[in-house]
């Protein structure tokens, strides 16, 4: 369901029922789940994807007061001081090939985003990301709170496709995981919804997902198996001498 532009949420029975109650039924709908919540997960799901050519394009002045760079593993300690985020974790992901952008404001890192081109897993519905050789997998992303909403987000996107669409990639993905129902987000040109759902998934069981998965999206036991790396064209060798051009006979 599609409304000015806007993708509306998927339908979830827990979504539809707090909405449509009230009162004191809501309050024992809210107490119910959360009864319940030792037992089983509920959220939602979405998964959003872009591709690296066609690239945000913020207000000039918005885009002009950002700095947007790769950040080192020698310089974690200022993300992890920035965004609260643990440093051996940030280390951890520097170690598995996972990259780091940042967005400053003068000497301040207002906004981070990490990708990852490995299998990456999401805890709350069970899955694992599996992006192809050619494709990135985005998580992590915050934004200090004073620079919320001054386009410091889609700055860091624009200067990552640029750098990675020349390294050869190609496309990006992106999950949202929340309650239900997940806010509406717009949909263009610049990033497409591919699949909002819902799950539920108990302790120790199968999750179930209101939808069928789609790529990069894996249950744990279809997990791809990684593509072979591609070999370079194997040139011939000019032939040194006359000797080697042809033999005596």
């Amino acid at each position: 369901m599609r409304t000015s532009g806007i993708r509306i949420s998927a339908f979830s029975p827990y979504g539809w029922l707090r909405r449509e109650l009230r009162g004191p039924q809501a309050q024992a709908l809210d107490a119910a789940r959360r009864l319940l919540r030792p037992l089983a997960n509920f959220g939602a799901l979405r998964l959003v994807g872009w591709e690296m050519g066609v690239s945000p394009q913020a207000p000039a002045p918005a885009a002009a007061q950002f700095l947007v760079r790769e950040m080192a593993p020698s310089e974690l300690a200022t993300v992890s001081k920035a965004f609260d985020r643990p440093l051996g974790e940030l280390h951890r992901r520097s170690r598995l090939g996972d990259r780091c952008f940042c967005a400053f404001a003068g000497a301040v890192p207002v906004h981070m985003r990490w990708f990852s081109r490995r299998p990456t897993e999401l805890p709350e519905p069970n899955l694992f990301a599996c992006p192809a050789s050619d494709e990135i997998f985005a998580y992590d992303l915050a934004t200090a709170g004073p620079w919320r909403g001054k386009h410091a987000g889609w700055a860091t996107r624009r200067q990552m496709d640029l750098i990675l669409s020349a390294e050869g990639l190609r496309r990006g993905f992106l999950c949202h995981t929340g309650s239900l129902p997940l806010p509406p987000i717009p949909e263009g040109p610049l990033q497409k919804v591919l699949l909002d759902c819902w799950f539920v998934r108990s302790r120790g069981g199968r999750p179930f997902h209101s939808r069928k998965l789609v790529h990069p999206l894996y249950e744990i036991s279809a997990i791809p198996a990684p593509e072979p790396a591609r070999q370079p064209p194997q040139r011939k060798r000019a032939p040194r001498n006359f000797a080697e051009r042809r033999p005596l006979t």
